[in-house]
Protein backbone atom coordinates (compact mmCIF):
# COMPACT_ATOMS: atom_id res chain seq x y z
CA UNK A 1 0.00 0.00 0.00
CA UNK A 2 1.72 3.53 -0.94
CA UNK A 3 2.20 5.61 2.17
CA UNK A 4 3.46 9.00 2.19
CA UNK A 5 4.03 11.78 5.15
CA UNK A 6 2.79 15.21 5.44
CA UNK A 7 4.41 17.06 2.85
CA UNK A 8 4.86 20.85 3.23
CA UNK A 9 5.14 23.42 0.18
CA UNK A 10 5.61 27.72 0.86
CA UNK A 11 4.57 28.94 -2.78
CA UNK A 12 6.16 32.26 -4.25
CA UNK A 13 3.38 34.39 -2.17
CA UNK A 14 4.41 32.90 1.08
CA UNK A 15 1.18 30.73 0.37
CA UNK A 16 1.30 27.88 2.68
CA UNK A 17 0.52 24.71 1.40
CA UNK A 18 -0.11 21.38 3.33
CA UNK A 19 -0.38 17.71 1.71
CA UNK A 20 -1.54 14.57 3.01
CA UNK A 21 -2.08 11.69 1.38
CA UNK A 22 -4.58 9.08 1.90
CA UNK A 23 -4.90 6.20 -0.80
CA UNK A 24 -7.45 4.03 0.90
CA UNK A 25 -10.75 6.52 0.62
CA UNK A 26 -11.84 7.86 -2.77
CA UNK A 27 -12.58 11.48 -1.81
CA UNK A 28 -9.97 14.90 -1.04
CA UNK A 29 -10.80 17.06 1.51
CA UNK A 30 -9.51 20.96 1.34
CA UNK A 31 -9.66 23.05 4.05
CA UNK A 32 -8.22 26.68 4.44
CA UNK A 33 -7.55 28.66 7.30
CA UNK A 34 -7.77 32.24 7.13
CA UNK A 35 -6.05 34.33 9.85
CA UNK A 36 -9.33 36.56 10.37
CA UNK A 37 -12.03 36.73 13.30
CA UNK A 38 -12.57 38.94 16.26
CA UNK A 39 -8.77 39.15 17.15
CA UNK A 40 -8.94 41.27 14.18
CA UNK A 41 -11.90 43.66 15.46
CA UNK A 42 -13.25 45.69 17.59
CA UNK A 43 -16.26 46.67 19.22
CA UNK A 44 -17.63 48.79 16.28
CA UNK A 45 -16.73 45.52 13.50
CA UNK A 46 -18.02 42.67 15.86
CA UNK A 47 -18.95 40.11 13.68
CA UNK A 48 -17.34 41.29 10.36
CA UNK A 49 -14.87 38.04 9.88
CA UNK A 50 -18.45 35.68 10.31
CA UNK A 51 -20.51 38.18 8.13
CA UNK A 52 -17.81 38.26 5.31
CA UNK A 53 -17.89 34.53 5.70
CA UNK A 54 -21.33 33.71 5.05
CA UNK A 55 -21.64 37.18 2.17
CA UNK A 56 -18.23 34.64 -0.02
CA UNK A 57 -20.96 32.05 -0.39
CA UNK A 58 -23.18 34.55 -2.29
CA UNK A 59 -21.78 34.52 -5.73
CA UNK A 60 -18.72 35.02 -7.45
CA UNK A 61 -18.04 36.96 -10.69
CA UNK A 62 -17.59 33.65 -12.61
CA UNK A 63 -21.01 32.16 -10.62
CA UNK A 64 -22.99 35.62 -9.80
CA UNK A 65 -25.69 34.03 -7.55
CA UNK A 66 -25.45 31.48 -4.76
CA UNK A 67 -27.33 28.62 -6.54
CA UNK A 68 -25.05 28.80 -9.57
CA UNK A 69 -21.73 28.64 -7.18
CA UNK A 70 -23.03 25.30 -5.23
CA UNK A 71 -24.58 23.77 -8.61
CA UNK A 72 -21.04 24.13 -9.87
CA UNK A 73 -19.84 21.91 -6.82
CA UNK A 74 -22.83 19.81 -5.94
CA UNK A 75 -22.95 18.28 -9.75
CA UNK A 76 -19.51 16.72 -8.78
CA UNK A 77 -21.04 15.19 -5.59
CA UNK A 78 -19.04 18.09 -3.30
CA UNK A 79 -20.02 19.79 -0.55
CA UNK A 80 -18.55 22.69 1.10
CA UNK A 81 -18.98 24.69 4.92
CA UNK A 82 -17.25 27.45 6.40
CA UNK A 83 -16.83 28.53 10.07
CA UNK A 84 -15.40 31.25 12.23
CA UNK A 85 -13.04 31.04 15.66
CA UNK A 86 -12.05 33.79 17.29
CA UNK A 87 -8.59 33.69 15.87
CA UNK A 88 -9.65 32.37 12.57
CA UNK A 89 -12.00 30.96 9.77
CA UNK A 90 -12.10 27.95 7.69
CA UNK A 91 -13.67 27.12 4.54
CA UNK A 92 -13.57 23.49 3.18
CA UNK A 93 -14.71 21.76 0.35
CA UNK A 94 -14.92 17.88 0.10
CA UNK A 95 -15.03 16.04 -3.67
CA UNK A 96 -14.81 12.59 -5.27
CA UNK A 97 -11.13 12.79 -5.83
CA UNK A 98 -11.36 12.59 -9.95
CA UNK A 99 -12.98 15.98 -9.39
CA UNK A 100 -10.26 18.03 -7.47
CA UNK A 101 -9.72 20.84 -9.90
CA UNK A 102 -13.50 21.22 -9.73
CA UNK A 103 -12.68 21.50 -5.52
CA UNK A 104 -9.54 24.30 -6.27
CA UNK A 105 -11.32 26.18 -8.73
CA UNK A 106 -14.53 26.86 -6.41
CA UNK A 107 -12.50 27.92 -3.28
CA UNK A 108 -10.40 30.45 -5.95
CA UNK A 109 -13.69 31.49 -6.89
CA UNK A 110 -14.65 31.49 -3.15
CA UNK A 111 -11.85 33.38 -1.81
CA UNK A 112 -10.73 35.98 -4.24
CA UNK A 113 -13.77 36.30 -6.62
CA UNK A 114 -16.66 37.37 -4.36
CA UNK A 115 -18.95 39.80 -5.66
CA UNK A 116 -20.13 41.56 -2.17
CA UNK A 117 -23.22 43.13 -4.03
CA UNK A 118 -24.87 45.30 -1.70
CA UNK A 119 -28.08 42.85 -2.35
CA UNK A 120 -26.94 40.13 -1.03
CA UNK A 121 -25.49 42.17 2.38
CA UNK A 122 -28.56 43.41 2.59
CA UNK A 123 -30.52 39.83 2.82
CA UNK A 124 -27.53 38.53 4.47
CA UNK A 125 -27.90 41.02 7.23
CA UNK A 126 -31.60 39.11 8.01
CA UNK A 127 -29.65 36.24 8.06
CA UNK A 128 -27.03 36.31 11.08
CA UNK A 129 -29.60 38.62 13.30
CA UNK A 130 -31.63 35.29 13.09
CA UNK A 131 -28.45 33.10 13.51
CA UNK A 132 -27.87 35.66 16.92
CA UNK A 133 -31.44 35.56 17.95
CA UNK A 134 -30.54 31.69 17.93
CA UNK A 135 -27.89 31.95 19.90
CA UNK A 136 -29.55 33.86 22.54
CA UNK A 137 -32.28 31.15 22.62
CA UNK A 138 -30.13 28.90 23.49
CA UNK A 139 -28.89 28.62 27.17
CA UNK A 140 -25.43 26.33 26.43
CA UNK A 141 -24.38 28.84 23.38
CA UNK A 142 -24.98 32.55 24.49
CA UNK A 143 -23.39 31.62 28.57
CA UNK A 144 -19.86 31.70 26.84
CA UNK A 145 -20.55 35.24 24.93
CA UNK A 146 -21.51 36.42 28.15
CA UNK A 147 -18.88 34.65 29.86
CA UNK A 148 -16.31 35.71 27.39
CA UNK A 149 -17.16 39.66 27.51
CA UNK A 150 -17.37 40.05 31.57
CA UNK A 151 -14.02 38.08 32.09
CA UNK A 152 -11.82 40.51 29.06
CA UNK A 153 -14.89 42.70 28.14
CA UNK A 154 -15.77 44.58 25.00
CA UNK A 155 -12.53 46.47 24.77
CA UNK A 156 -10.79 43.29 24.27
CA UNK A 157 -10.91 41.10 21.15
CA UNK A 158 -11.40 37.88 23.51
CA UNK A 159 -14.55 39.32 24.95
CA UNK A 160 -16.08 40.53 21.16
CA UNK A 161 -18.70 37.97 20.03
CA UNK A 162 -17.91 35.95 16.70
CA UNK A 163 -21.76 36.64 15.60
CA UNK A 164 -21.52 40.51 16.33
CA UNK A 165 -24.63 42.31 17.63
CA UNK A 166 -27.74 43.53 16.22
CA UNK A 167 -26.37 46.96 16.25
CA UNK A 168 -22.63 45.91 14.65
CA UNK A 169 -24.42 43.94 12.03
CA UNK A 170 -26.83 46.84 11.01
CA UNK A 171 -23.88 48.98 10.46
CA UNK A 172 -21.96 46.36 7.82
CA UNK A 173 -21.58 47.99 4.80
CA UNK A 174 -19.60 46.89 1.37
CA UNK A 175 -16.55 49.28 2.05
CA UNK A 176 -16.14 47.59 5.42
CA UNK A 177 -15.94 43.87 3.90
CA UNK A 178 -13.29 44.85 0.94
CA UNK A 179 -11.20 46.64 3.42
CA UNK A 180 -11.36 43.45 6.00
CA UNK A 181 -10.95 41.33 2.87
CA UNK A 182 -8.61 43.24 1.31
CA UNK A 183 -6.43 43.33 4.63
CA UNK A 184 -6.58 39.65 5.69
CA UNK A 185 -7.44 37.86 2.76
CA UNK A 186 -3.50 37.20 1.57
CA UNK A 187 -1.65 34.26 0.51
CA UNK A 188 0.61 35.25 3.24
CA UNK A 189 -2.08 35.10 5.72
CA UNK A 190 -3.40 31.26 4.47
CA UNK A 191 -2.75 27.47 5.05
CA UNK A 192 -4.44 25.57 2.77
CA UNK A 193 -4.47 21.73 3.58
CA UNK A 194 -5.54 18.94 1.26
CA UNK A 195 -6.18 15.74 2.31
CA UNK A 196 -7.56 12.24 0.72
CA UNK A 197 -6.22 10.26 -2.30
CA UNK A 198 -4.08 12.71 -4.04
CA UNK A 199 -0.69 12.97 -5.54
CA UNK A 200 1.31 15.85 -3.85
CA UNK A 201 3.27 16.80 -6.59
CA UNK A 202 0.04 17.32 -8.82
CA UNK A 203 -1.83 19.32 -6.01
CA UNK A 204 1.28 21.68 -5.89
CA UNK A 205 0.82 22.49 -8.99
CA UNK A 206 -2.82 22.26 -9.49
CA UNK A 207 -2.89 25.25 -6.32
CA UNK A 208 -0.25 27.03 -7.42
CA UNK A 209 -1.59 27.70 -10.63
CA UNK A 210 -4.44 29.16 -8.91
CA UNK A 211 -3.10 30.78 -5.81
CA UNK A 212 0.27 31.74 -6.79
CA UNK A 213 -1.63 34.84 -8.61
CA UNK A 214 -2.13 36.64 -5.72
CA UNK A 215 0.09 38.86 -4.01
CA UNK A 216 1.08 38.29 -0.83
CA UNK A 217 0.26 41.55 1.71
CA UNK A 218 2.67 43.48 3.16
CA UNK A 219 0.28 44.97 6.13
CA UNK A 220 1.11 43.59 9.11
CA UNK A 221 -2.29 43.87 10.54
CA UNK A 222 -2.27 45.19 14.23
CA UNK A 223 -3.50 43.10 17.32
CA UNK A 224 -4.00 43.61 20.98
CA UNK A 225 -2.41 41.55 23.57
CA UNK A 226 -5.13 40.12 26.00
CA UNK A 227 -5.05 41.63 29.70
CA UNK A 228 -6.91 40.11 32.30
CA UNK A 229 -8.09 42.46 35.31
CA UNK A 230 -9.28 40.58 38.74
CA UNK A 231 -12.49 41.06 39.33
CA UNK A 232 -14.15 42.86 42.43
CA UNK A 233 -16.23 39.55 42.50
CA UNK A 234 -15.78 36.66 40.85
CA UNK A 235 -18.93 35.91 41.05
CA UNK A 236 -21.80 37.14 38.35
CA UNK A 237 -25.28 36.30 38.31
CA UNK A 238 -27.51 36.98 35.65
CA UNK A 239 -30.87 35.90 36.03
CA UNK A 240 -33.39 34.66 33.41
CA UNK A 241 -36.23 32.65 33.74
CA UNK A 242 -35.07 29.36 31.86
CA UNK A 243 -35.95 26.31 33.58
CA UNK A 244 -32.00 25.66 34.41
CA UNK A 245 -28.80 27.56 35.76
CA UNK A 246 -26.19 27.59 32.84
CA UNK A 247 -22.68 27.77 34.64
CA UNK A 248 -18.42 28.54 33.82
CA UNK A 249 -16.43 28.38 36.48
CA UNK A 250 -13.13 29.39 34.72
CA UNK A 251 -9.30 30.53 35.60
CA UNK A 252 -7.32 32.72 33.39
CA UNK A 253 -4.64 30.44 33.27
CA UNK A 254 -2.35 32.59 30.64
CA UNK A 255 -1.41 29.21 29.06
CA UNK A 256 -1.21 29.86 25.23
CA UNK A 257 -0.98 27.30 21.99
CA UNK A 258 2.64 26.69 22.78
CA UNK A 259 3.30 27.33 26.43
CA UNK A 260 5.23 24.54 28.42
CA UNK A 261 2.05 23.67 30.62
CA UNK A 262 -0.33 23.14 27.65
CA UNK A 263 -0.02 19.20 28.18
CA UNK A 264 -0.43 19.08 32.35
CA UNK A 265 -3.62 21.33 31.27
CA UNK A 266 -5.10 19.09 29.12
CA UNK A 267 -4.68 15.75 31.31
CA UNK A 268 -6.37 18.09 34.21
CA UNK A 269 -9.33 18.74 32.29
CA UNK A 270 -9.28 15.03 31.50
CA UNK A 271 -8.86 13.74 35.20
CA UNK A 272 -11.69 15.88 36.09
CA UNK A 273 -14.21 15.69 33.16
CA UNK A 274 -13.26 13.08 30.29
CA UNK A 275 -15.69 10.43 30.12
CA UNK A 276 -17.85 8.80 32.13
CA UNK A 277 -15.33 7.75 35.00
CA UNK A 278 -13.81 10.74 35.01
CA UNK A 279 -13.82 12.18 38.59
CA UNK A 280 -16.35 15.60 38.52
CA UNK A 281 -18.54 14.03 35.55
CA UNK A 282 -18.88 11.16 37.39
CA UNK A 283 -19.76 12.34 40.84
CA UNK A 284 -22.19 15.11 38.92
CA UNK A 285 -23.99 13.13 36.71
CA UNK A 286 -23.97 9.75 37.94
CA UNK A 287 -23.17 9.58 41.80
CA UNK A 288 -25.47 12.63 42.58
CA UNK A 289 -27.42 13.33 39.61
CA UNK A 290 -27.12 17.23 39.79
CA UNK A 291 -26.25 17.45 36.06
CA UNK A 292 -27.31 15.72 32.84
CA UNK A 293 -23.88 17.28 31.50
CA UNK A 294 -20.77 18.86 33.05
CA UNK A 295 -17.42 19.59 30.75
CA UNK A 296 -14.10 20.54 31.72
CA UNK A 297 -12.44 23.02 28.44
CA UNK A 298 -9.29 24.49 27.73
CA UNK A 299 -9.48 27.42 25.66
CA UNK A 300 -6.13 28.35 24.71
CA UNK A 301 -4.98 30.99 22.57
CA UNK A 302 -1.86 32.87 20.55
CA UNK A 303 -1.07 34.59 23.87
CA UNK A 304 -3.14 33.74 27.34
CA UNK A 305 -5.66 30.60 27.93
CA UNK A 306 -8.82 29.97 30.12
CA UNK A 307 -9.08 26.72 31.92
CA UNK A 308 -13.43 26.12 32.82
CA UNK A 309 -15.77 23.77 34.29
CA UNK A 310 -19.18 23.95 32.97
CA UNK A 311 -22.65 22.58 32.97
CA UNK A 312 -26.42 23.18 33.88
CA UNK A 313 -28.09 22.38 37.40
CA UNK A 314 -30.90 23.43 39.16
CA UNK A 315 -31.29 25.90 41.72
CA UNK A 316 -31.24 24.12 44.79
CA UNK A 317 -28.10 22.00 43.60
CA UNK A 318 -26.01 25.36 42.62
CA UNK A 319 -23.92 25.66 45.97
CA UNK A 320 -23.71 21.76 46.25
CA UNK A 321 -22.13 21.50 43.02
CA UNK A 322 -19.79 24.24 43.25
CA UNK A 323 -18.70 22.44 46.47
CA UNK A 324 -18.30 19.13 45.14
CA UNK A 325 -16.08 20.97 42.08
CA UNK A 326 -13.80 23.49 44.40
CA UNK A 327 -13.04 19.90 46.45
CA UNK A 328 -11.83 17.89 43.63
CA UNK A 329 -10.01 20.98 42.53
CA UNK A 330 -8.85 21.34 46.06
CA UNK A 331 -7.73 17.50 45.92
CA UNK A 332 -5.80 17.76 42.73
CA UNK A 333 -3.41 21.22 44.64
CA UNK A 334 -3.23 18.96 47.85
CA UNK A 335 -2.71 15.51 46.77
CA UNK A 336 -0.65 13.68 44.41
CA UNK A 337 -2.18 11.86 42.09
CA UNK A 338 -2.21 7.98 41.79
CA UNK A 339 -0.13 6.97 38.83
CA UNK A 340 -2.60 4.57 37.96
CA UNK A 341 -5.13 6.82 37.42
CA UNK A 342 -2.81 9.60 35.55
CA UNK A 343 -2.33 6.67 33.48
CA UNK A 344 -5.36 5.99 32.00
CA UNK A 345 -6.36 9.35 31.87
CA UNK A 346 -3.22 9.61 29.34
CA UNK A 347 -4.23 6.30 27.48
CA UNK A 348 -7.75 7.93 26.62
CA UNK A 349 -6.27 10.96 25.66
CA UNK A 350 -3.75 9.74 23.66
CA UNK A 351 -6.33 6.96 22.03
CA UNK A 352 -9.10 10.03 21.62
CA UNK A 353 -6.21 12.29 19.41
CA UNK A 354 -5.60 9.03 17.31
CA UNK A 355 -9.60 8.50 16.86
CA UNK A 356 -9.88 11.83 16.08
CA UNK A 357 -6.70 11.67 13.10
CA UNK A 358 -8.49 8.63 11.60
CA UNK A 359 -11.02 11.17 9.58
CA UNK A 360 -9.60 13.11 6.54
CA UNK A 361 -11.69 16.39 7.46
CA UNK A 362 -10.64 16.20 10.99
CA UNK A 363 -7.04 15.87 9.90
CA UNK A 364 -7.38 18.88 7.14
CA UNK A 365 -9.09 21.22 9.57
CA UNK A 366 -6.41 20.07 12.34
CA UNK A 367 -3.50 20.62 9.91
CA UNK A 368 -4.38 23.97 8.62
CA UNK A 369 -5.75 25.68 12.05
CA UNK A 370 -2.49 24.88 13.98
CA UNK A 371 -0.25 25.39 11.14
CA UNK A 372 -1.55 28.93 10.61
CA UNK A 373 -1.74 29.58 14.62
CA UNK A 374 1.79 27.82 15.64
CA UNK A 375 3.51 27.57 12.46
CA UNK A 376 4.22 23.84 13.32
CA UNK A 377 2.32 20.35 13.39
CA UNK A 378 2.72 18.78 16.11
CA UNK A 379 2.18 14.57 15.00
CA UNK A 380 0.01 11.60 16.97
CA UNK A 381 3.58 10.50 17.78
CA UNK A 382 4.96 13.97 19.18
CA UNK A 383 1.60 14.36 21.35
CA UNK A 384 2.07 11.25 22.94
CA UNK A 385 5.28 11.86 23.95
CA UNK A 386 4.52 15.17 25.06
CA UNK A 387 1.21 13.58 27.34
CA UNK A 388 3.40 10.83 28.54
CA UNK A 389 6.40 13.23 29.67
CA UNK A 390 3.78 14.39 32.51
CA UNK A 391 4.35 13.65 35.69
CA UNK A 392 1.95 13.45 39.23
CA UNK A 393 4.16 16.44 40.20
CA UNK A 394 3.19 18.38 37.11
CA UNK A 395 -0.19 18.02 37.62
CA UNK A 396 -0.34 19.17 41.32
CA UNK A 397 2.05 22.41 39.71
CA UNK A 398 -0.32 23.54 37.56
CA UNK A 399 -3.54 23.16 39.92
CA UNK A 400 -1.29 24.99 42.40
CA UNK A 401 -0.15 27.83 40.43
CA UNK A 402 -3.45 28.11 37.73
CA UNK A 403 -6.65 27.26 39.98
CA UNK A 404 -6.23 30.90 42.23
CA UNK A 405 -8.70 33.30 43.66
CA UNK A 406 -7.26 35.91 41.50
CA UNK A 407 -7.38 34.11 38.49
CA UNK A 408 -11.00 33.22 38.98
CA UNK A 409 -14.32 33.73 37.34
CA UNK A 410 -17.65 32.40 37.68
CA UNK A 411 -20.94 33.54 36.02
CA UNK A 412 -24.31 31.77 36.15
CA UNK A 413 -27.34 32.37 34.23
CA UNK A 414 -31.18 31.18 35.14
CA UNK A 415 -33.94 31.11 37.72
CA UNK A 416 -30.84 32.10 40.41
CA UNK A 417 -31.42 34.58 42.61
CA UNK A 418 -28.97 37.56 44.03
CA UNK A 419 -29.15 36.53 47.18
CA UNK A 420 -26.69 33.14 46.54
CA UNK A 421 -23.97 35.14 45.24
CA UNK A 422 -22.91 35.96 49.00
CA UNK A 423 -22.45 32.33 49.67
CA UNK A 424 -20.74 31.20 47.18
CA UNK A 425 -18.29 34.18 47.36
CA UNK A 426 -17.71 32.83 50.98
CA UNK A 427 -16.70 29.52 49.03
CA UNK A 428 -14.88 30.55 46.53
CA UNK A 429 -13.01 32.76 49.30
CA UNK A 430 -12.68 29.62 51.79
CA UNK A 431 -11.56 26.79 48.49
CA UNK A 432 -9.12 29.61 47.77
CA UNK A 433 -7.70 31.69 49.99
CA UNK A 434 -7.43 30.23 53.10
Amino acid sequence: MKKYNLQKYKLSNNLILLVYPVFWINSVSIYVAVGAGPKYETGETTGLAHFLEHMLFEGTKKFPSSKELAIYLETVGGKSGAWTDKEHVIYYVKTPGKHIKTAINYLYELLFKSLLNKKSIKNEKQIVLEEINRKNDNPEDNIWDLYMEWVWGKHQWAGLSTLGDVVSINKITEQKLKKYLDALYAPNNMVITVVGNISPNKIKKSISMKFSKFKKNTITPKVQHLVFNQKTSPVKIISSSSNQNQFILGFVTGVSLLHKDRYPLILLSSILGKGVSSRLFNKLVYEYGYAYSFWLHNWFFSDTGIFCASGGVSTKNVIKSVEIITTEFDKLKNEKIEIKELNHTKFLEKTDFSYFLENPDNIASYYATQYLLEKKITTLKEFSINIDNVTPLDIQRVSKKYLTYDSLCFLIKGPISEELKQPIEELFIKKFKT
